[in-house]
């Protein structure tokens, strides 16, 4: 173990480093850029996306009951007025509701198509660095 005493001071040790087997432990270096984009993707993904279910789930049990009282008003015979204005919300309630579910249904591929695109973004990395998935 030689020592020197010096303005630089240098120490050598005989010591074992053990490596983890890439059976055990698999890394790969990976491209800062490459890294970057990939968690701008993620983090565009990870945004909340607006419960439309709940709205639609609602508006559809508003149309029920108000489709109901106008049946029973209409039923009884006292409140035409009655009548027409819960047959009305139950008509418009209806519309937005189906409206909510039409664009439910516009938004979930969009969210889909994100993810193929980092899925895709993750394999051309993988591949540039030569490695088997």
């Amino acid at each position: 173990m030689p020592r020197k005493v010096s303005p630089n001071l240098s120490i050598a040790q005989q010591q074992s480093i053990l490596f983890p087997s890439p059976e055990q432990e698999s890394r790969m270096a990976i491209r800062k850029s490459d890294w970057a984009r990939i968690k701008r993707e993620l983090s565009e993904i990870d945004k909340p996306v607006p419960k439309l279910e709940v709205i639609y789930s609602v508006l559809f049990g508003f149309t029920g009951s108000s489709t109901i009282s106008a049946f029973s008003f209409a039923g009884e015979g006292k409140s035409p007025a009655l009548t027409e204005l819960f047959s009305l919300l139950g008509i418009f309630s209806f519309v937005a509701a189906c409206l909510f579910v039409w664009v439910d249904h516009k938004i979930a591929p969009l969210k889909k198509s994100a993810l193929t695109g980092i899925q895709q973004d993750m394999t051309e990395v993988e591949s540039g660095f030569g490695t088997p998935h």
